[in-house]
């Protein structure tokens, strides 16, 4: 008899099937189970089966359309990578998001019904949930029985460790489906949770996350992986994720949040590479501060704007830093982040650049360089003056016109002294 015969006659031994219809692959593996041993090899050591490829025909695969939780954005079975530099509101954003989801409102610019509200899993330890992200969430209108933090993995000896995805993806994936309505997934940031692996090295990024994205599939969630971006100057808005490439190659869909080039008081979500949709506009948003939180106010328009467009400005931007001093820098961010949500009375501004460690005159200059914009409201002796970063919200009066800034400068100086 020869070897194809014996497999085939294997094949219906252990299976008790018709061994005649086995494919190759299928009748070698009765043959080995028939055969192998049973008891520890001569050297006393355990005898391992062969290993094997797996084929699968096509026609076996149920074919269909990408699933979106935002549309031609957010796909759900999948994940996203949304990267961003420092203090541009990636955080806040995402909490506007999680806010959408877990009421049932509409996605920002998507016309679909959201089909109801579902639940949220938060992996965020950089962040306290008490002080940071519990008021932004309130504050955006999120349902708070409906987002649930995971804080800590509980050993089997009662320990709490940090959940991390090379020894707890099973953990992780078991908790959200004991939710039963989990539609979303957020690591911020991920690389707090990728301890064991080198994630500057493709190969052990890729493997890590390859595991994720399987268990986004099986449970059909959404995973969102928010990352800082790297400090250098990028050849292009794909190399700004920190770390390896393999996070932007492995996400279906990637984004870069930071300044608008043509309006810096508002920021861009731009498209940064994405598998499963073609021509997504790059949308502005706002930071608003509010009573309970920073929020986040979506542009009715979409831009033209792109990420590459958004990395080189970026580039700009950072080699016209490198001829100022470090006092320079930190008081141009400081005033940026001062003036974001809107005017400031000009007479605040002595104690408030006090407040923060520079005297007016580093603010003026400031000011200047930032081409901050004196604005008046009222008339005559009743007119009070404001500072304001085009872009940003601000009164109904005019600004004011070349040479008005004398008096709001006179203003501070005396409140200075």
């Amino acid at each position: 008899m020869n070897y194809s015969s014996q497999a085939a006659d294997a094949f219906a031994s252990v299976f008790g099937t018709d061994g005649a219809s086995a494919s190759p692959a299928d009748a070698a593996w009765a043959a080995w189970e028939k055969v192998k041993p049973t008891a520890n090899g001569a050297n006393g050591s355990a005898t391992r089966r062969p290993k094997r490829a797996v084929l699968r025909k096509l026609s076996t695969y149920e074919l269909r359309e990408p699933e979106w939780l935002w549309a031609d954005r957010i796909p759900l079975g999948a994940m996203t990578m949304i990267a961003g530099p420092g203090k541009r509101g990636k955080s806040t954003l995402v909490c506007d998001l999680v806010a959408r989801v877990t009421t049932g409102r509409p996605l920002p610019h998507d016309g679909r019904d959201p089909g109801g509200p579902g639940s949220v899993v938060l992996l965020s330890i950089e962040s306290s949930m008490e002080i940071e992200v519990g008021p932004r969430l309130r504050a955006a209108g999120a349902d708070m029985d409906r987002v649930y933090d995971l804080p800590v993995i509980e050993q089997p000896d009662g320990r709490e460790t940090t959940p991390t995805l090379t020894a707890d993806i099973a953990e992780i994936e078991a908790a959200i489906e004991s939710i039963g309505d989990c539609r979303m997934v957020v690591f911020d940031p991920i690389t707090n949770y990728v301890e064991g692996i080198d994630d500057h090295k493709n190969s052990e990024v890729r493997g890590l996350l390859s595991q994720l994205a399987k268990m986004a599939e099986r449970q059909n969630v959404a995973v969102v992986l928010v990352s800082h971006t790297n400090k250098g100057k990028w050849s292009n808005a794909q190399h700004a994720v920190m770390g390896s490439s393999a996070y932007n190659y492995t996400c279906r869909a990637n984004f870069l949040v930071d300044r608008d080039p043509d309006d810096p008081g508002r920021c861009l979500l731009a498209e940064n590479g994405c598998n499963w949709a073609v021509d997504i506009k790059t949308l502005p948003f706002r930071m608003l501060k509010t009573m309970n939180g920073s929020v986040v106010q979506w542009a009715d328009e979409a831009v033209e704007t792109t990420a590459d467009d958004m990395a080189a400005f970026a580039a700009r931007s950072q080699d016209r830093r490198r001829g100022q001093n470090d006092d320079s820098i930190a008081c141009d961010d400081w005033l940026k982040e001062t003036l974001s949500g809107g005017m400031v009375a000009a007479g605040e501004m002595p104690a408030l650049a006090k407040a923060a460690g520079f005297t007016i005159d580093q603010a003026k200059r400031a000011k200047s360089r930032l081409k901050v914009k004196s604005h008046r409201e009222g008339a005559g002796k009743t007119a009070a003056w404001f500072w304001w970063l085009p872009g940003t919200p601000k009164g109904e009066a005019a600004d004011a016109e070349p040479g008005a800034d004398d008096a709001p400068a006179a203003d501070i100086d005396q409140a200075a002294e």
